[in-house]
């Protein structure tokens, strides 16, 4: 992501959810953006969230999980960001909302939550044989004890088994979602 559109991509986050937070919270989250301090100011917004119980649209959530992650890839050795604890915050303590829909009852419970974060977060990492793939190649030119292992690992039947089942899981899960959608938007026209 090029610093220019992140720097927008965290001010639309920002001004979305600002007005949810508390005039203090705010007022030091939008100035930190402002600043161009982003990390504070995703930090102060998620922390916010969190502490506050306030709820996030699954659109929310990627938008920060997206944000967190380019931060976290492109720190400096300096500046080191674990956001999984901050991410598990959110979706322990905050309820994660869905649009509502004409035949939506409210919020999802837990569970849902919890498997719509899954099924994303396995969609999003590579498979498991492209793992093995590339260990294979890092082994061949430099092959150390710990990469061996890893290799042996990933090559491994029966994670390669798993890692396809859930890919398949979370694959059927999205395009079962998605012809309910066509299906609701072709009776709704």
């Amino acid at each position: 992501m090029e610093p220019g559109e992140f720097a927008k991509r965290t001010g639309q986050v920002v001004e979305r959810l600002a007005p949810k937070l508390p005039a203090q919270h705010a007022a030091s989250m939008r100035g930190a953006n402002g600043a161009g301090e982003w990390l504070i100011a995703l930090d102060t917004l998620v922390g916010s969230l969190a502490e506050k119980r306030i709820p996030v649209s699954p659109e929310d959530y990627r938008d920060l999980r997206l944000l967190l992650e380019h931060l976290t890839s492109s720190a400096s050795a300096s500046v080191r960001y674990d956001m999984e604890p901050v991410l598990a915050c959110l979706l322990r303590d905050v309820l994660v909302l869905r649009r509502p829909r004409p035949t939506d009852v409210g919020a999802m419970d837990e569970a849902e939550a919890s498997g719509q974060v899954w099924r994303e977060e396995v969609r999003m990492r590579p498979s498991a044989a492209q793992d093995r793939d590339t260990l294979a190649r890092l082994v061949d030119t430099d092959a150390s004890d710990f990469e061996v292992e890893l290799y042996e690992r990933a090559a491994d039947p029966q994670v390669l088994a798993i890692d396809r089942a859930q890919h398949s899981h979370a694959g059927q899960h999205a395009r079962h979602v998605r012809r309910i959608r066509e299906r609701e938007q072709r009776q709704d026209d």
